[in-house]
């Protein structure tokens, strides 16, 4: 935040050709992750927003395999001219 100067959630800044978001197609850059399987993660620092993905990706934190994520659509960046 520009008050803080701390980051602030997570923005997806790529998507790996092939991996499970490609394939989904739901999931686009400039996405901003809001919630991960039902934990907020707004107003976290960008750390504290990390741990909690970490966790919800590993073996002890997620049993069923599956990740439900909630994303804020990001705004799409047009190139002018």
């Amino acid at each position: 935040s520009k008050e803080t100067g701390e980051d602030l959630g997570i923005f997806i800044k790529s998507i790996i050709h092939g991996g499970a978001a490609y394939k989904d197609g739901r999931l686009c850059v400039n996405d901003q992750m809001i919630a991960v399987n039902g934990e907020s993660l707004l107003g976290r620092s960008n750390h504290s927003a990390m741990e909690t993905l970490r966790r919800s990706m590993s073996s002890e934190g997620n049993a069923r395999g599956t990740i439900q994520l909630v994303v804020l659509r990001g705004s799409k960046q047009t190139s002018s001219g």
